[in-house]
């Protein structure tokens, strides 16, 4: 599974080229997430919140250690989309991720953090996606992940890292 992983995640950077998430996961419509989303949540392993429209995951794909992706469960392609009830549980979510995070090594994690919406050109995008990623850069208390030149000159990621595991981890934290 993980050599599967990594070969998507290599093909993941050639399809970001286009900067609407498109990994085969969101589809268009009402429909919201499709059915590779639902087996995610499903399978719960990798799930740390699934409430209030939101489901907030470790990615198989997780290009770092405790990598975790918060998405909006309806189809919406930005922000201002979202109810003003979904904003606060969005909010509330994106808080409870840091705090796990924060929680983690009991020291503050330093992350970055990616919001994912529809461009703003005016034009339909019905590929959009509501979505965050969070990128943690440690992997061990006091141990940052670096990237190897392989990572950094090919796009492909390198995790030693079972999401299982990482979303056993921070879910204790949560």
């Amino acid at each position: 599974m993980l050599l599967i992983d990594l070969i998507f995640a290599s093909l993941l950077r050639l399809v970001d080229l286009v900067d609407v998430e498109n990994r085969g996961i969101w589809v268009a419509g009402a429909g919201g997430i499709e059915k590779t989303e639902n087996v995610i949540v499903a399978d719960g392993r990798r799930v740390l919140i699934g409430e209030r429209g939101l489901v907030a995951y470790v990615p198989g794909y997780a290009r770092w250690p405790y990598e975790v992706h918060l998405v909006v469960r309806a189809h919406l392609g930005a922000l201002p989309d979202l109810p003003a009830a979904g904003r606060r549980a969005l909010g509330s979510a994106m808080q409870r991720v840091a705090r796990a995070y924060d929680s983690l090594f009991g020291v503050p994690m330093p992350y970055m953090m990616a919001l994912h919406q529809r461009p703003t050109d005016g034009r339909d995008h019905p590929q959009a996606h509501l979505h965050a990623e969070f990128y943690p850069i440690m992997r061990d208390r006091g141990k940052l992940k670096y990237l190897a030149g392989s990572e950094s000159g090919a796009g492909v990621f390198i995790n030693d890292t079972l999401a299982e595991e990482s979303a056993a981890r921070l879910r204790q934290r949560m």
